[in-house]
């Protein structure tokens, strides 16, 4: 089987990249003017600490696209490929030591409120050379379906013990802050080009 590339995580850097690039833009492209009073060299230092912040959020964003993340699963191996870093990492089922899975979570804290931005799973490979690769649910659209396969190969290996994975719930859950923040980008661009125009 091979999993598709994630929709979440293509979306989520895709409109963070426009959100933050969107206010690098506005920055760049407007004459900087200090409050009275103000110095001239501790204001400029403030602007180029906040446009370098923004800066940052839009390369993260923009790396978290281009490290999205294909797995190959066949009867002998495991690949992990990033296809816009043209990578392949190759795992053999029979060096895979233990799977073990357990709950994955997204909740960024803002103000001292907690968001639930997205709650899934993860699971943790250890290999017997010590290595261990960690997937999780939010960048890997057929998550479940991967780690249902990969327990069937494991207990075929291991002549019919192991532990199946549960069902994975709440499949679908984080596009609503998806939607949210592609039309607050949407809302943003929109309202640069008409101020341009």
């Amino acid at each position: 089987m091979t999993t598709r590339p994630s929709l979440r995580t293509i979306g989520f850097g895709l409109f963070g990249a426009l959100f933050f690039g969107a206010f690098v833009y506005l920055m760049t492209s407007s004459k900087w003017t200090l409050a009275d009073g103000t110095d001239y060299k501790t204001g400029m230092i403030i602007m180029w600490i906040v446009l370098g912040v923004f800066v940052f959020f839009t390369l993260a964003c923009l790396w978290t696209i281009f490290t999205i993340k294909t797995i190959v699963l066949t009867s002998k191996t495991l690949i992990i490929k990033r296809p816009f870093l043209l990578l392949q990492k190759t795992v053999p089922i029979d060096n895979i030591r233990q799977v073990t899975e357990r709950t994955f979570k997204i909740n960024p804290t803002v103000r001292w409120t907690t968001y639930n931005v997205y709650e899934g799973k993860q699971i943790l490979i250890e290999c017997f050379q010590g290595k261990s690769i960690l997937l999780n649910s939010f960048e890997i659209s057929d998550y479940y379906n991967l780690t249902k396969q990969l327990s069937k190969l494991r207990r075929e290996k291991n002549n019919g013990s192991g532990k199946q994975n549960e069902d994975l719930k709440n499949e679908n859950q984080g596009y609503g802050w998806l939607v949210f923040v592609a039309l607050l980008t949407i809302g943003l661009i929109y309202s640069i080009i008409k101020q341009k125009l």
